[in-house]
């Protein structure tokens, strides 16, 4: 918006606000995430192996949190100022370095601590990066955290961190729930079936997010444009897209298992991967009408739907995973998925 109105001015205020918010709420989340892995760990993750190793996995959780937290400013920044090459290029070889360095970690030491330390070795390395890209970039010239434009930015950020409380139940607690009742091999089931799943929806917010700054930009300039235009088409190949890849993983979807891990782990996965291929087609289906809700300042109604559909898919999970295990949990995905298909009304 500050950029539809050419207020380079403001643009530094956000950035520096939303700075002082992420290493604000980035601590808290840090400070809560240790206490549970050392408050709880032993009654949470009792079937999760060592528990020395379990507390060393919640502290370097935190501090990924802290810096995860500051890093996604910096990319947000990148991306509302519509610099998308850039942000790609960087989030690419950074990702790339993140798994040459576990593997290096692995192949040369194979322990669990150095693993984490090559992880947040190049957490930081990219935040560096990120934060030089912004300064030279959109011509921050103070990256000093500052809460002096906060209200204006929590306005708005409010309804974000309750979209992400939904987004939370949705994107963690199922492997919390699972590792708690089920255990490590499990999970490792889970997370290979989602691994492939959520690429559905990983390539449509991918390719789509352009619309929610160009929209506001659009909005705040004063430019003359058809929204419905814009609405009609992105929907439509959204749909064609996204519908197009899920249909290949749940034709395919136990191949491609095969192939990458074996008969066994495809035999472990395959059901539940068929179930959250639909759950994450549905959430791509929803990518547009969600942007476009951001992008006209609705976000409120976007938080509402998130924090809804977490809510009830979480108890639903809660009663599932019990009786029916990895199936359960993606029944209760679907859940997710459907409920906020409200925001297309």
């Amino acid at each position: 918006a500050s950029y539809g109105r050419a207020d380079g001015k403001s643009v530094g205020k956000v950035v520096r606000a939303s700075l002082a918010i992420a290493l604000m709420g980035g601590t808290i989340l840090a400070a809560i995430i240790v206490l549970v892995f050392g408050a709880a760990g032993n009654l949470l993750f009792s079937k999760m192996g060592d528990p020395s190793l379990v507390l060393l996995t919640g502290i370097v959780a935190g501090l990924l949190a802290v810096i995860e937290q500051i890093d996604n400013v910096f990319a947000s920044a990148l991306k509302g100022a519509e610099h998308f090459g850039h942000a790609a290029r960087i989030e690419m070889v950074s990702k790339t370095a993140q798994i040459l360095a576990a593997v290096l970690a692995v192949f040369m030491w194979g322990g669990v601590a150095e693993l984490y330390a090559a992880l947040v070795l190049v957490a930081v390395v990219r935040l560096i990066a990120k934060s030089w890209l912004v300064s030279r970039l959109l011509g921050v010239t103070s990256l000093r955290p500052s809460f002096a434009n906060a209200p204006e930015t929590l306005h708005f950020a409010k309804w974000g961190w309750v979209q992400g409380v939904g987004g939370l139940f949705f994107g963690i607690a199922d492997r919390m729930l699972i590792g708690s009742f089920m255990g490590a091999a499990s999970l490792a089931h889970y997370s290979v079936a989602t691994q492939l799943a959520q690429q559905i929806h990983a390539l449509s917010a991918a390719g789509l997010s352009v619309i929610f700054p160009k929209i506001s930009r659009k909005l705040e300039g004063g430019a003359s444009f058809s929204l419905w235009r814009i609405t009609k088409l992105t929907m439509t190949a959204n749909f064609l897209a996204s519908g197009i890849l899920a249909l290949g993983l749940l034709i395919f979807g136990r191949k491609i298992l095969t192939l990458w891990l074996g008969a066994e782990v495809a035999d472990a996965s395959a059901d539940v991967l068929w179930y959250l291929t639909i759950a994450y087609w549905l959430m791509a289906v929803n990518v547009v009408p969600h942007f476009i809700l951001l992008g006209v300042g609705r976000i409120r109604i976007v938080a509402m739907s998130n924090l809804a559909a977490g809510l009830i898919s979480l108890l639903v999970m809660f009663m599932l995973v019990k009786h029916y295990g990895l199936v359960g949990v993606g029944v209760a995905r679907i859940i997710f998925s459907v409920i906020i298909l409200l925001n297309f009304i």
